[in-house]
Parts: structure tokens; C-alpha cells; sequence
């Protein structure tokens, strides 16, 4: 019954966001989206989870409510304040080709920055381990290591730069409709990192950002009237973004099988689940990496705070990599990469959601503010790409989708190397300085691109 209340509610919401902002990829209703399929994950419960209490839907609910709330507070904001801009007219197509052609360069020089890490890590594992054998042999004891915080591979954070290189790739195919070797390459390095890490997080947070610029703008036309041509070359490529979708799942269960472990979850049994299994489209432990985070999050709220990492300061958990770079300046704010374990039931774990985080720092008001606030941003710059668009603001919103879209699982933002990334992509773009007031045609009207 929670189920198809859980559906009804998502369905419900997701048109509204549709209706409102004449847009399917909407922050709300991405956020509804993620987060339904961890609730609806939770609530089906196929490997013995514990039950979300009361209290807990409350506070999801709350949270939910609460990002609802700064999503609609913008968008009504927006229609008072520019009534005379219709949301039903189609983005601009960006054709001015000294600016893709910078941002070309920019993604070249990022890409050729985590070459370095990435060769420099590769040549270290294989040295070690005595060649690609000897590294598939210890898959398990790499990925051991780097859990155990005792992975030497690596130039720190180098390999970030793959990760700023996709987003700046994304934006290039949302604005020209066109694949080449440069904008598929930092996928490539992405995988390659992650393999050598024995990780799979960095890939599904590269597919994000990939794709996200081209789902904001995906419904670009060329003048008065449509375009066959144009449709025709979308269609290929939504055609090819789900083929890299697709290889990208295959590549994370490549690294899952290699790396080892044993997924000993008791899953019923049913004639679809034993096709999904067999076919490697359903993995017991990638359910629970998705459905675990809401229970982990209800299960926090039951514990005290200072016994999950709370800081003197507050904000330590939330936006980790700030208080690691003090602690190196000598200040005592050192925060772990690795959240305290919450049981859920069948095991531990240390993900949960993006609330928990924001639980531990700021308690129950932090988790009716931070959301409230998130949506309030988020949806402004969504609002300003789609009256005037531009490149910073279109790469810093797939940042922020990123982080919206791994909401329901974690806080990305405790991540060091996607905070370097989101830093590194707009510093890049604010330095190569991209001219103002680029005039894209929109049929019969004219939008301005501006880098301010």
C-alpha cells in the first residue's frame, strides 16, 4: 500500500514541476525522482532492511517539502516579475564557435591534467603488482586500501580535473549537438581512475554531469519552425547518450566483479528477480546502496549527534573538504572521508542521504532550512539559464543537479575531488573570460549569453 501511495505522490509532483516550469528536467522534479526510487527501494524491502519509522517519514517528508517550498517560491517569484517571458518559448542554440572553441581548449588542458595522475597511478599499481594480471589478482586488496585510507597511488585530487573535463564536455554536446573524440575522452580518463582505485562512485557522478547539460537544454530548436534535420540529429543523440549510459553501468559491474566480495543478501525469489540477476541487471548490493541511505538517515535521527561526527564548528560533515584544508593550516577541524556506520538491518551503513550530513552539523532545523535554501538556489539559476543562458551558469547548475541527483544517496559535497572539480570548472571558465552578449537565435525572439 506504501508503494503505490509513494507513487502517487512522486507522479503527482513530478507533473506539477512539469506544469510549472514547462520543462521535464526541473530540479524538483529530478529531486522527486531520485529520491522515490530510494524510498520505493526501502519500502519493497527485498533483502531484509529495517522499516523506516514514523519519525522518520516525518522528517523525509518535512525535507521534501521544504525544497518544494524554495522550488515553487522562485518559480512564482519568476512569473511575477517577468510575466512578459514566456517558459513555452524553445532554449537558443548556441552557435558561437569562438566561445565552444575556448571552452574546447579548456576541456583539452583538464583532460591533460589528469592524464598525468591517472598514467602516473596506473604505472605505480602495475609496477607493483607485476603487470594487469597481478593488478586482477589484487583488485580486492587494492580496493581494501583504499578504504583503509592506505591507497599511495595516487597524486591527490590530480585526477578531479577528469571529473571538471566532463562537465565542460557535457556542456559542448548541450550547445553544438555533436560528439568527438575530446568530448568522450574525459569519460575515458574517469574510468580509468576509478578502475585503478577499484571506485565507481566518480563514474556515475561523470554520467551525471555529462548528461545533464544536454537534458536541460534538450529542447533547443532552430528558428519558427522545427527542424527535421535538428530532430533527427537529437534523436541520435539520445540514442548514443543511452549507449554510453548503458556501457557505463557495464563498466561499474566490471569493476564490482573484479574487485570481489561476497553478496550474501537474502533476495525472494521470483521469476523476474532470477532473470535481473542472471542478466546483470539487478545486483543485490547496488539495491542496497540505493534503498539502505533514507533507512540509514531514519536510523541517525535516533542517535546522538556528537556519537556521528559532530564538530565544534558546525558545518564540519556537511562541507568536509573546507575543514580538511584547515586542519592542515594547523586548526583541529579534521573530518574523516568516511561517515560513521548506522545500522540498517542486513549490515551497516555509512551513507545517508545528503540529510544526515546536514543532520549531524545543524540538527532538525538544518534539515528544514538546508533543503528549503538548496531549492531556492538551484531553481534561481535554472530559472536565470533559461531566460538568459551562459556558460558559467549552465556548468555551475550541473554541478548542483549532480548533487540533487545523488541527494537521496549521499552528500556529494563531503567529497573532495567533486568540490575541487566544481571550483576548478568555474575558475577555468571565469579565466578564459568568454565574450558578452553573444546573440543566439530563438525563433522570432534573441536571448544574450553572458558569462556574468
Amino acid at each position: 500500500m506504501s508503494e503505490i501511495i509513494l507513487t502517487f505522490f512522486a507522479a503527482v509532483m513530478i507533473v506539477s514541476s512539469w506544469i510549472a516550469t514547462n520543462h521535464f528536467f526541473n530540479p524538483l522534479g529530478i529531486y522527486t525522482f531520485v529520491w522515490y526510487i530510494g524510498l520505493l527501494a526501502a519500502t519493497l524491502n527485498w533483502v531484509g532492511f529495517k522499516e523506516i519509522d514514523p519519525y522518520g517519514w516525518i522528517m523525509i517528508a518535512i525535507s521534501y517539502f521544504a525544497f518544494a517550498l524554495g522550488f515553487f517560491t522562485i518559480v512564482l517569484a519568476h512569473k511575477v516579475i517577468n510575466s512578459k517571458y514566456s517558459n513555452k518559448t524553445a532554449y537558443a542554440f548556441y552557435n558561437a564557435r569562438s566561445e565552444i572553441n575556448k571552452i574546447r581548449k579548456l576541456t583539452f588542458l583538464f583532460c591533460m591534467a589528469a592524464a598525468i595522475g591517472i598514467c602516473y597511478e596506473w604505472l605505480g599499481i602495475l609496477s607493483t603488482y607485476g603487470g594487469f594480471s597481478g593488478f586482477i589478482k589484487n583488485a580486492n586488496l587494492i580496493y581494501s586500501e583504499r578504504i583503509e585510507g592506505r591507497y599511495a597511488f595516487s597524486i591527490p585530487y590530480l585526477s578531479s580535473f577528469a571529473l571538471a573535463a566532463s562537465a565542460l564536455a557535457g556542456v559542448q554536446i548541450a550547445l553544438t549537438r555533436q560528439f568527438t573524440f575530446l568530448n568522450i575522452f574525459p569519460l575515458i580518463l574517469v574510468f580509468l581512475s576509478n578502475l585503478a582505485s577499484m571506485s565507481r562512485a566518480g563514474i556515475f557522478m561523470a554520467l551525471g554531469l555529462y548528461i545533464t547539460p544536454y537534458l536541460i537544454l534538450a529542447n533547443v530548436k532552430l528558428g519558427k519552425k522545427k527542424n527535421k534535420l535538428v530532430i533527427k540529429k537529437t534523436s541520435k543523440l539520445v540514442i548514443v547518450v543511452l549507449l554510453i549510459s548503458l556501457v557505463v553501468f557495464m563498466g561499474t559491474n566490471f569493476i564490482r566483479d573484479i574487485r570481489g566480495g561476497i553478496e550474501s543478501y537474502s533476495v525472494p525469489q521470483s521469476d523476474l528477480l532470477n532473470f535481473l540477476q542472471k542478466t546483470g541487471l539487478f545486483r543485490p548490493s547496488l539495491y542496497v546502496y540505493v534503498g539502505g541511505p533514507p533507512i540509514a538517515f531514519a536510523e541517525s535521527l535516533k542517535m546522538d549527534r556528537d556519537v556521528l561526527g559532530r564538530g565544534e564548528i558546525p558545518g564540519t560533515q556537511t562541507f568536509a573538504p573546507f575543514f580538511r584544508l584547515l586542519s592542515k593550516f594547523g586548526l583541529s577541524t579534521y573530518v574523516s572521508y568516511y561517515e560513521e556506520f548506522v545500522d540498517i538491518g542486513i549490515r551497516e551503513m555509512n551513507t545517508g542521504t545528503y540529510l544526515k550530513d546536514v543532520y549531524i552539523d545543524f540538527g532538525i532545523p538544518g534539515v528544514v532550512i538546508f533543503p528549503y535554501l538548496l531549492g531556492l538556489f538551484v531553481t534561481f539559476l535554472y530559472q536565470h539559464i533559461r531566460r538568459k543562458p551562459n556558460i558559467l551558469c549552465l556548468t555551475a547548475v550541473s554541478f548542483l543537479y549532480l548533487y540533487i541527483e545523488m541527494s537521496a544517496i549521499m552528500n556529494i559535497f563531503r567529497l573532495g575531488y567533486y568540490v575541487i572539480s566544481f571550483a576548478v570548472a568555474l575558475a577555468g571558465i571565469i579565466l578564459i573570460k568568454p565574450k558578452e552578449s553573444k546573440k543566439f537565435s530563438m525563433g522570432s525572439e534573441h536571448v544574450e549569453f553572458s558569462a556574468r
